[in-house]
């Protein structure tokens, strides 16, 4: 199988969102991910409050962005470092922990609609300490 992202094109300064308004504020991080393989883009500070963009209908709310990884995004696809991968090795190294901030030890609203969920401090971080290595840890 083809790996579909042989180009890359990256995402920009404007980071949408779908219909639901976002709650994230200026100076919030924003770490992305590509839907289906879920391979992680990068991380972005929130440089402006959300707005509304008629023209979007899939996604129609919008910040503007700063991506702190530019290297990182430039190549994400040949890292191997997916939300899936990340996950799974966080849990195994601290299976006491949650993902996210509601003590989920899983991403699973993402499957059921969600586009967005804020996570616990400590994963967050270790998400961000991969996307800084460029690649998953050794097993």
């Amino acid at each position: 199988t083809k790996d579909p992202y042989d180009k890359h094109e990256p995402i920009g300064p404007k980071l949408h969102f779908s219909k639901k308004t976002p709650h994230v504020r200026v100076g919030d991080i924003l770490i992305c991910y590509a839907v289906g393989p879920k391979h992680l883009l990068g991380y972005y500070e929130i440089l402006t409050e959300p707005e509304w963009d008629e023209t979007n209908e899939r996604w129609p709310w919008y910040v503007m962005g700063r991506c702190l990884s530019p290297k990182f995004s430039e190549h994400f696809w040949e890292t191997g470092v997916t939300l899936t991968k990340a996950v799974k090795s966080y849990n195994q190294q601290f299976p006491e922990s949650s993902v996210t901030a509601r003590g989920n030890t899983t991403l699973g609203a993402l499957q059921w609609g969600l586009d967005k969920i804020k996570l616990d401090r400590a994963f967050a971080d270790y998400l961000i300490s991969l996307i800084h290595i460029g690649h998953m840890p050794e097993e």
